[in-house]
């Protein structure tokens, strides 16, 4: 799902705002095209949106990462490409977490309803 479509869904349910900056999204240039070491070290981007009562007490975290669209193997070191070198990253949803807010535990700090 592209950013602006999650950024869109979100909004059904709360407010999306952006939680974490992402970091940088240079990565390197190999063979024409803008990459980066291995999926992990792709840059990430969080949104949030609170849901509280009367529909439900939760925070859904929605990650997002640059789409990659393919692999590049430049002498036996392996990338995962994101872009043509000069071109714009793709972010794209790659986990959505739902935490309950009702009560304290797992990744809830503390109860917000």
């Amino acid at each position: 799902m592209s950013r602006q479509r999650a950024e869109g869904e979100l909004a059904l349910l709360g407010v999306p705002q952006e939680v974490t900056i992402p970091s940088s999204t240079a990565g390197q240039v190999v063979a024409g095209y803008r990459v980066f070491g291995s999926l992990e070290t792709r840059p990430k981007l969080t949104l949030l949106a609170e849901v509280r009562p009367p529909n439900g007490c939760y925070d859904v975290f929605v990650d997002l990462q640059p789409q990659v669209i393919g692999t590049i193997d430049d002498g036996g070191v392996n990338y995962v490409a994101v872009a043509e070198e000069g071109g714009s990253l793709n972010w794209v949803v790659t986990e959505i977490r739902v935490v309950s807010r009702s009560r304290r535990g797992g990744y809830s700090a503390s109860p917000a309803c």
